[in-house]
């Protein structure tokens, strides 16, 4: 991230990005200055997603497509979203993508979400993905990520920065 950040990206992590839920004890994001409130998985998704715990956790049934879940309410630029991998298939390859769009969810609660992110959703403006490399889905982790005023998504694994990308969208 080099110099452009006076705060470094661990510290963003475990200072703004995590919270512990006192009751459950799971990992939350933690609402961050200028934000409404702790993010959750929004109610629209894909036919292989369930929704649990009050739409903190969003869970994969048995398949490789049909996967998709959005978030609650719109990301803010440099909100520090963090996901932790709480189970992890081995039945295929390409564990999970994560991505963010200009999009609202509500757009697709008369018609069905798309199967796949990549490519049925990154071929269109106004969405970004990218598979999270398979060394770093091992349950337990937590991914991290947030977008710049610049344009980059910057995302990491268990409070270490792994890699920056610039989004290509309108």
């Amino acid at each position: 991230m080099g110099n452009e950040n006076s705060r470094t990206y661990k510290d963003m992590v475990n200072n703004f990005g995590m919270q512990i839920d006192d009751e459950t004890r799971d990992i939350i994001n933690q609402v961050t200055p200028g934000t409404r409130g702790p993010l959750q998985f929004h109610c629209i998704h894909g036919s292989n997603v369930v929704i649990l715990k009050n739409g903190r956790l969003a869970k994969r049934r048995e398949s490789f497509c049909k996967g998709l879940a959005f978030s609650n309410r719109p990301i803010e630029i440099d909100e520090n979203v963090c996901l932790r991998l709480c189970e992890v298939g081995t039945n295929w390859s390409g564990v999970l993508r994560f991505g963010v769009t200009n999009d609202d969810p509500e757009m697709y609660r008369d018609i069905p979400v798309p199967t796949f992110a990549c490519p049925d959703l990154t071929t269109k403006d106004g969405y970004w993905a990218k598979a999270l490399p398979e060394r770093y889905s091992n349950e337990g982790n937590i991914l991290h990520f947030y977008v710049n005023a610049h344009g980059e998504l910057f995302y990491g694994i268990n409070g270490s920065q792994k890699n920056r990308a610039t989004l290509h969208y309108n």
